[in-house]
């Protein structure tokens, strides 16, 4: 019954909420070390960026042109890795966020169990925000590999407008009491005399 057992032993709901889960894995742990951005294009970049923005260390950057995936790396500290060397260096993503114009998945399902033998069950993350899909489907099969797509992201701010959505009456009726305070506060003012 530990975090550890429930967070790493378990497996995957279907639509989870990403950012607890990239955030501090489920657990309250701290957020992953290493991320594997592939694709250098304005989605990889935006990602990027924002991982070093949350205190991401360790960003590696993978790109088929080897001057972009430079480029990425030298604006956000991280490191580029040849596209040759993913697989080398998948082991080491605790995050992977996949955004290339690839026609055909990139990652497949034999490159990813690789990668988790080496990792020694720790979990891996992969976002997939490719059009069409980066990540072969069968990847999401593997045990302690949690893969996000377009769609869950959707799931996500779904659920974050349904749950805003029933915090509006509260809000309501906690700016109808402040208004109340004010207006009976400032009947007041209007009692005293000017000076």
């Amino acid at each position: 019954g530990g975090c550890a057992e429930a967070c790493c032993t378990r497996r995957p709901r279907r639509r989870p909420s990403m950012a607890s889960r990239l955030g501090t894995r489920g657990c309250g742990r701290p957020a992953p070390t290493t991320w594997l951005i592939l694709g250098a294009g304005g989605t990889g970049t935006l990602f990027a960026q924002q991982a070093v923005d949350a205190g991401v260390r360790a960003l590696r950057i993978v790109n088929r042109s080897p001057e972009k995936a430079a480029a990425l790396a030298v604006r956000t500290g991280g490191r580029p890795v040849a596209w040759e060397s993913l697989t080398e260096v998948l082991p080491e993503a605790d995050v992977v966020v996949s955004s290339t114009s690839s026609p055909t998945p990139i990652l497949m399902r034999s490159d990813v169990e690789a990668a988790m033998r080496l990792r020694r069950g720790r979990p891996m993350f992969l976002l997939d925000l490719a059009m069409p899909r980066d990540i072969d489907p069968g990847v999401a099969g593997i045990y302690n590999v949690y893969v996000y797509g377009l769609d869950d992201l959707e799931g996500v701010a779904a659920e974050n407008r349904q749950r805003r959505g029933r915090e509006i009456p509260r809000a309501a009726e906690i700016l109808g009491e402040e208004l109340r305070r004010f207006l009976a506060g400032f009947g007041h003012l209007a009692a005293v005399p000017p000076p």
